[in-house]
């Protein structure tokens, strides 16, 4: 029988991710808005060039995440759960220093291989505009990792929500208007993270930081010990990262430009699926530490995670409606989206489930080698898919068959040498994933749309309430 404190930690546990997943998902549903007019309503105004354009800046933009090279996941996982009290105000101002002069270093350095990005028009000014938004990206990391991780998610939510919903918003008219570029949209990308990251600066500021145990004195030893930290997290991070883009990586390198923006185009719809994945991990990140270190192990989201898993798949549905009326120059982008709809469940145990428990149980290590392993994978079944016949589809399959393996066989293996707690969880997470990736593909493929939709949800209730009381029963 679980204790009462156990049962009141879990009963608070889930206030406060309810909670948070408010404040994260109304960023999110921001995003998700955005996403669709960039990938729905902006393909159909330009020429296929342009928007090739556009997702290549965007892959490029993915990649800022790991541009500081460790430190940041360092200093989150130093001050994770603790009050702005317990944080010293002189630790912040020197990683923010140093991740201000590491984001001049990196621009100084990749600029001139930039100056090349093929954009009409935009030859030079989107190497610039790309420049710029990682470092506002780093620099929002930074102050969005120092909120949260004091449990502070309402402040972020608003900065953030507020400045992309203008974003947002410009956006949109541009592309209802006709006035829409892979520039003009690059900008609507920029400018809302510029302006987040300043409100945020600022809004730390007013709050009461503790002050150094040095007594105040200024000293930058405090900083390898962050890098230290954090090298691992870093190390899978970026593991992960190139395992989740190294298909359309690979499309934007062997592909000619219009063939990568059918591929880049069933990536980004499936992409729409994949925030909602993002917000669970971010909103129950310093939950999960609460409860683990309470000692009742899982924290209730898992069920959240495997109501994602079913319904992200469904995203194929609606791109082939929309595509058919409104994108017929986009119909070869729906074979790739339904091999990428199939991989969304993995998707969803990599990045939340595995993610979020690694972190919170300082096992950087069982994610490192979740990405490394992974990737590896990933490379080998996209270069064997590759040999047997050079094609996107072959990227295609490649890549999600390489992360279907990575999210189930190479996720249970390392946590299971790395002895991670609710190994059942993780089977019935990964057995759901399965289920979900057969049913959706095997009703996908019935002529009449709605009745495979319709199948698809009638299995999908059922799994979803036999995998709940499987979580229910790992989880005690």
């Amino acid at each position: 029988m679980p204790s009462s404190t156990g049962e009141g930690a879990r009963a608070a546990g889930r206030t406060d991710l309810f909670r948070n997943l408010f404040h994260v998902g109304a960023v999110g549903a921001i995003d998700i808005s955005f996403s669709i007019a960039a990938n729905i309503f902006f393909p159909r105004a330009v020429a296929k060039e342009e928007y090739a354009a556009y997702r290549l800046y965007l892959l490029y933009v993915g990649y800022a995440g790991v541009l500081h090279f460790g430190l940041l996941d360092g200093l989150y996982l130093r001050i994770v759960g603790r009050q702005p009290q317990e944080v010293s105000t002189i630790l912040l101002s020197q990683v923010r220093g140093a991740l201000l002069s590491l984001q001049v270093l990196i621009s100084l350095a990749v600029l001139p291989m930039l100056l090349r990005f093929d954009v009409p028009d935009a030859s030079l000014a989107m190497p610039l505009v790309l420049v710029g938004t990682v470092a506002a990206t780093n620099l929002l990391t930074f102050y969005t990792f120092l909120l949260q991780a004091t449990n502070n998610f309402g402040s972020v939510a608003w900065a953030v929500g507020t400045s992309r919903a203008t974003g947002a918003v410009v956006a949109i008219a541009l592309i209802l208007s006709g006035g829409a570029t892979a520039l003009w949209l690059s900008l609507c990308q920029f400018v809302p993270v510029a302006v987040a990251a300043g409100w945020l600066a600022r809004r730390s500021t007013l709050m009461r930081w503790g002050e150094a145990a040095s007594g105040g004195k200024t000293t930058w030893v405090a900083l390898p010990p962050l890098w230290r930290a954090g090298a691992t997290l870093f190390l899978g991070n970026l593991s992960v990262t190139l395992a989740l883009t190294m298909g359309t990586l690979m499309a934007s390198i062997v592909l000619e430009r219009r063939l990568f923006a059918d591929f880049a185009f069933a990536a980004g719809l499936a992409s729409v699926m994949v925030v909602g994945f993002e917000w669970l991990a971010t909103a129950a990140a310093p939950l999960h530490v609460r409860l683990v270190e309470s000692g009742t192990g899982t924290s209730g989201w898992e069920t959240p995670l495997l109501a994602l898993m079913w319904l992200a798949p469904m995203v194929y549905w609606g791109a082939v409606i929309v595509v058919r009326g409104y994108l017929p120059a986009y119909l070869p982008a729906l074979a790739y989206l339904a091999w990428f709809a199939a991989s969304l469940p993995f998707i969803g145990i990599v990045r939340t489930r595995a993610g979020t428990v690694c972190r919170a149980l300082g096992r950087q290590d069982v994610f490192l080698k979740l990405g490394l392993y992974g990737a590896a994978v990933v490379g080998g079944t996209m270069a064997a898919a590759w040999a047997l016949r050079p094609s996107a589809a072959s990227i295609a399959v490649g890549w999600t068959i390489g992360f279907a393996v990575m999210g189930s066989v190479v996720w249970l293996l390392v946590a299971r040498a790395g002895r991670l707690p609710a190994l059942r969880v993780d089977a019935v997470l990964v057995a759901s994933a399965v289920a979900v990736s057969i049913t959706f593909s095997i009703f996908r493929s019935l002529p009449n749309r709605a009745l495979g939709l319709a199948a698809y949800l009638a299995v999908g209730v059922l799994g979803f309430e036999l995998a709940r009381r499987g979580l229910a029963r790992g989880s005690t």
